[in-house]
């Protein structure tokens, strides 16, 4: 049954007959649109099954979200395969679930909400990695708290320092040649990745473009191409 005061006002007619003022008239109309604006929101709410009370306690579904995504769109927003995702998840997910205490602090910023389930918190950080706002990852994963989310990315990274070893041959002047003469043979371009012997994948830096007036070939200078005698002549003041 609808609330007796989101009754809706008659329409057109409803100032018809009555000698109002500029000013009464104005506070009719706001009042009217107040009204509607109560009744577009207790249908909303009603539809959705939704109070003021419980609506802090929703959390977000994992096993539905990785439903709506086909591999590739899942390898696009998390950098690695469903396979190696859950791979990685079984290394980590001990050292990342919440323990008792946070679970009764509702960590996720929602008093009364669930805690978020290791699988969530280990997305977090990824899309972290891949450079993603802490504001839109608020949204999506139907968490409150800033807190919430650097501590997911935090706590995953310790997680995957303490179970992955990474043994990279710093020492080994020939292991590192080799690795540079393999992402330098897959370069786009012949000296593009020149002396390199390793990335990370995650976010971009922005940088600036060097001008004409500085370099006689911006193109070349960007991807670190060494220039021609004839460029070099030419970009000499």
């Amino acid at each position: 049954m609808l609330p007796s005061y989101l009754s809706a006002c008659p329409d057109e007619e409803w100032l018809a007959g009555y000698q109002q003022t500029p000013q009464q008239i104005l506070e009719l109309v706001i009042q009217r649109r107040r009204q509607q604006i109560l009744l577009a929101a207790w249908l909303w709410l009603k539809e959705n099954n939704r109070t003021g009370r419980n609506r802090s306690c929703q959390t977000f579904d994992w096993e539905e979200h990785v439903r709506g995504l086909k591999e590739i769109e899942f390898k696009a927003r998390y950098r690695l395969t469903p396979v190696a995702f859950y791979n990685l998840l079984d290394l980590i997910e001990k050292d990342i679930e919440l323990d008792a205490k946070e679970e009764k602090q509702g960590r996720n910023g929602r008093s009364g909400a669930e805690p978020l389930q290791p699988a969530v918190r280990l997305a977090i950080a990824l899309r972290m990695f891949a450079g993603a706002s802490y504001l839109d990852l608020m949204l999506i994963y139907k968490v409150r708290s800033t807190q919430t989310i650097y501590k997911s990315m935090w706590d995953c990274v310790a997680a995957i320092n303490q179970a992955l070893e990474v043994a990279f041959p710093l020492g080994d002047q020939t292991k590192l040649n080799t690795l540079e003469a393999e992402f330098r043979s897959n370069s786009p371009g012949q000296y593009v990745w020149e002396g390199c012997v390793g990335c990370i994948d995650g976010v971009h830096f922005k940088m600036l473009k060097p001008s004409l007036q500085e370099v006689s070939n911006p193109t070349n200078e960007l991807w670190g191409k060494p220039q021609s005698p004839e460029e070099e002549e030419r970009g000499k003041p």
